[in-house]
């Protein structure tokens, strides 16, 4: 498992707290069933599916190294700062912490992506996993007519036109992140919403647990 703090050194005594994101990923690169499948958990067990299609050729590392670019970018996105990632591919969690030695050229700019990105986070870890633990991610790696319906009915599916390391530069500009806070207290006071569909309906699953009061955001007791 790899374990970072403040962006920085690894760490292998980190808090537990309640605000950690969890983002499952899977790369397959089979011929039928080309594609990643993310799912990112955020505050209150809030779950999204993505599903994502290559249009192109990749290896089942590329697939992995794919799937994980998604889901970081994915909570980044979503202005996650505390995330836990589950991959189970054991040689993107080994490239990523150094453990194994990328060689390929290719291989070498993927990890140097994965570990800009990683940079969004004030703390992560990164731990493989084995694909049993992992089965909603390999469900959208391969959606089809036989995936169960409640995960077709909720999957983004979106198509990926080429490599990311292509498509995407590899060091991110980062401005001040919105915290994801003031898009509760925009919905709570005004009733606006993100344009964005997922944060929009993150904002709604999570409003109905706070209040704001003189200028401060509660979170309500569990009944």
């Amino acid at each position: 498992m790899v374990e970072c703090a403040a962006r920085d050194e690894p760490s292998h005594d980190m808090p537990e707290t309640d605000d950690w994101w969890t983002v499952f990923t899977d790369g397959s690169s089979a011929t039928k069933n080309l594609g990643d499948g993310v799912v990112v958990i955020a505050l209150e067990c809030f779950r999204a599916y993505y599903s994502i299609q290559f249009c192109f050729k990749v290896s089942n590392n590329e697939a992995g190294y794919e799937a994980l670019l998604c889901g970081l970018r994915l909570a980044a996105g979503m202005n996650a700062t505390k995330l836990r990632v589950k991959c189970d591919s054991k040689l993107v969690v080994g490239h990523v912490s150094r453990e194994f030695e990328a060689k390929d050229e290719r291989m070498k700019k993927y990890r140097d992506a994965i570990v800009e990105l990683l940079k969004s986070f004030i703390a992560y870890t990164m731990e493989q996993i084995p694909r049993a633990e992992n089965a909603e991610a390999d469900i959208l790696s391969k959606l089809s007519s036989e995936t169960p319906k409640h995960i077709r009915r909720m999957a983004n599916v979106e198509e990926l036109a080429e490599s990311s390391i292509h498509a995407f530069p590899v060091a991110m500009i980062c401005a001040q992140p919105r915290d994801w806070t003031d898009d509760i207290v925009a919905f709570l006071e005004d009733g606006v919403l993100p344009d964005d569909a997922t944060k929009a309906k993150l904002v709604r699953t999570r409003a109905p647990g706070y209040t704001f009061e003189g200028g401060k955001l509660y979170k309500q007791a569990d009944k």
